[in-house]
């Protein structure tokens, strides 16, 4: 039997076993909403935007939510992209998780999407005007792609069926940022497989095409100043997929309209650039999440939150343990401050 067929198995157990162990995240003061904690990373001069983009592991967001509020007050993000959210909850659910962050006047809004199953919705959040797109709520693949990777997996339906019958797990949107539209995606590609010719990595390159066409679409109907697209791509298999995002280049003069370029993140004061923690999982650490951006948006720093690298004053200042991070979600969030390109 092929390795990918086990591997599913395998890996729901260690989900749900990560997630019995994340229940024991050092819970936050309920006062700490009222008081957050310092920012973990001054902002870069310029910055017009602060963006995260995280892979929040399903229900860990909510059995650690005051982890996680804790970690996102550090940060003070404009824009949160939360993928891999469990399909339990809602957008109301998930604005009443957020209260208290940021300006206290200015509620969040929150688009949560339908496609992805029940264990990978991805989801945008902003406290500037925000209009969920539907284009991005009907992504789904044909029929003959559908039996075809069965066929490849070896299964007769099941779980693998409704998950690939309920579509790609992404959402889209237009968020109101300094007099401009900007059109943001968040997705949750298809994980696993063990070779480049897996069904696995040919659904993830289906995904990613779904997505650009998609993106296309809507620029078209809706002209808008600035894409963002961003999260966990699941690149176990190099980086075809990112490369359908981003758009092919052009061979003339002209550059291909709304072509993408990749945020290059690091970890705080080293080089490392996984946002994956593959430790005691089949899969080594590496870069699976990704944030890409038009050029109208300039990164001007970007980093990996990751509470390991922070140091003893900063663990304390920002009143979060060092082992947090690992505890909350085998990803790390990607931070990014962005500036306008005239």
């Amino acid at each position: 039997m092929r390795f990918q067929q086990l591997l599913w198995p395998v890996l729901m157990a260690l989900g749900f076993a990560f997630e019995a162990a994340a229940a024991t995240a050092e819970p936050v003061a309920s006062d700490d909403r009222q008081n957050p904690p310092a920012v973990w990373l001054t902002r870069a001069p310029g910055t017009a935007l602060r963006v995260l983009s995280w892979n929040v592991s399903r229900d860990s967001f909510y059995v650690n939510l005051e982890a996680f509020h804790r970690v996102l007050a550090a940060i003070d993000a404009d824009i949160l992209i939360l993928d891999e959210m469990p399909g339990t909850s809602n957008a109301a659910e998930l604005r009443a998780a957020l209260g208290g962050l940021g300006d206290a006047a200015a509620e969040w809004q929150v688009a949560y999407g339908e496609g992805g199953g029940v264990f990978q919705r991805s989801t945008i959040a902003s406290r500037n005007p925000t209009t969920r797109l539907p284009i991005f709520e009907t992504l789904r693949y044909a029929p003959e792609q559908i039996s075809a990777w069965l066929g490849q997996a070896g299964s007769s339906g099941g779980r693998l069926r409704d998950n690939l019958q309920a579509g790609v797990a992404a959402v889209g949107a237009h968020i109101l940022h300094d007099g401009k539209t900007l059109l943001v995606v968040a997705m949750d590609l298809q994980c696993c497989g063990d070779d480049a010719g897996s069904w696995q990595e040919s659904r993830r390159r289906a995904e990613a095409g779904l997505l650009r066409q998609a993106l296309l679409s809507s620029v078209q109907q809706t002209p808008v100043a600035a894409v963002i697209v961003a999260g966990d791509a699941n690149t176990v298999q190099g980086v075809q997929a990112i490369s359908i995002l981003r758009g092919t280049p052009s061979a003339g003069a002209d550059p291909e309209p709304w072509r993408l370029q990749e945020v290059a993140a690091r970890h705080q004061g080293k080089s490392s650039t996984w946002t994956w923690d593959g430790r005691g999982t089949p899969y080594p650490s590496s870069r699976l999440d990704h944030i890409l951006h038009s050029a109208a948006l300039q990164p001007l720093q970007a980093s990996i939150f990751d509470t390991e690298d922070l140091s003893a004053a900063q663990a304390k200042a920002l009143r979060l343990p060092k082992e947090v991070s690992r505890r909350l979600s085998e990803h790390r969030p990607i931070v990014v401050d962005f500036r306008w390109v005239d």
